[in-house]
């Protein structure tokens, strides 16, 4: 099986037909955003979080991500306001004691 990467609207326009597909089941479309983010994040990373226009290309992946599964822009920034009015933003607090058995805390609890 080819390898599949995505890629912008933009960029597809200037490829050869036989080199772009577009994917039509919800569960792959799902798979690639997920390495989308990851390639995303790791360009943040390697810019030693100086380069503006990387954390914008993150941005633009996870906006395009939460509309592919039916979450619009609108509702996305709304449901942020509601955790951020609720709960506070991510800043430089951090928790020290990590229950190991809270399935989210799985990424800071597993050996690398």
């Amino acid at each position: 099986m080819k390898r599949k990467k995505l890629i912008r609207d933009e960029v597809a326009k200037g490829l050869p037909s036989y080199k772009v597909a577009t994917i039509e089941s919800q569960d792959e479309l799902n798979q690639l955003y997920v390495m989308k983010v990851k390639e995303e994040l790791a360009e943040v990373v390697n810019s030693d979080f100086k380069d503006i226009t990387e954390f914008a290309d993150l941005l633009h992946v996870v906006v395009c991500f939460s509309r592919a599964n039916g979450h619009p822009l609108e509702n996305l920034l709304s449901a942020m306001s509601v955790k951020q009015r609720e709960r506070g933003l991510f800043s430089n607090k951090v928790l020290t004691d990590i229950n190991p058995l809270n399935e989210s805390n799985k990424i800071y609890t597993e050996e690398s």
